[in-house]
């Protein structure tokens, strides 16, 4: 893993000072925590409630927006490392980062049911986005669609109390397959890729603004 944490970071970096993608970040983000070289836009409403499956996660909607914010730059980054050829690794860091269950107590202690169904959500969000990266990287390598078919059983396993855990992980990994990273240069797209995997995972923010 650490042989590609320099050139990922760099690549982000690259992402928004070169590329000239949208650096996106929730509404109220402090000014001085924003890099002067990129181009900034607020994303999401300031005030706001987040539901799980209708159930209630958080007041606030900042942490929330965030976190899919990073997972969808994360995503331009790693496309960026592929087209300039920097993906050497990758695979054998997608092996090492697996954990199991990512709400399991040791790695999110005393938390409430509804924590730890958003956790998993979001671990299926990840997962579904190392299929689609991994399976265009090594389309006839057994031993790497062995292990993505594997870890899929294992993510829908974990999220089995979600109704929709199979069509919202075939859905997001197809998303990914078919999205040209470049299109998310128009912030419009951007949010609204962020928004959709928002809504396959049902997780909602209610509000009285719009966004």
């Amino acid at each position: 893993m650490q042989e590609r944490l320099l050139p990922h970071e760099f690549a982000h970096h690259y992402q928004w000072q070169t590329e000239r993608f949208p650096f996106i970040e929730p509404k109220g983000c402090p000014k001085e925590q924003l890099p002067q070289f990129a181009d900034c836009y607020d994303f999401g409403p300031e005030k706001g409630t987040v539901y799980v499956d209708e159930t209630l996660l958080d007041e606030g909607c900042y942490p929330t927006l965030k976190d899919f914010i990073e997972r969808v730059s994360d995503h331009i980054c790693e496309m960026i490392l592929k087209q300039k050829g920097f993906w050497k690794g990758i695979f054998n860091e997608y092996k090492a980062g697996r954990i199991g269950d990512p709400a399991a107590e040791k790695y999110v202690p005393y938390s409430s049911e509804v924590l730890k169904k958003y956790v998993r959500r979001l671990a299926l969000f990840d997962a579904a986005e190392w299929e689609a990266m991994l399976a265009t990287a090594f389309p006839d390598e057994q031993n790497v669609n062995n292990l993505l078919r594997s870890e899929k059983e294992k993510i829908l396993q974990l999220n089995r109390g979600f109704q929709n855990a199979k069509g919202a992980y075939d859905t997001i990994t197809n998303l990914i397959s078919k999205t040209d990273y470049l299109s998310l240069k128009d912030v419009s797209k951007m949010i609204a890729f962020i928004k959709k995997g928002m809504k396959l995972l049902n997780i909602d923010i209610k509000t009285t603004e719009s966004w």
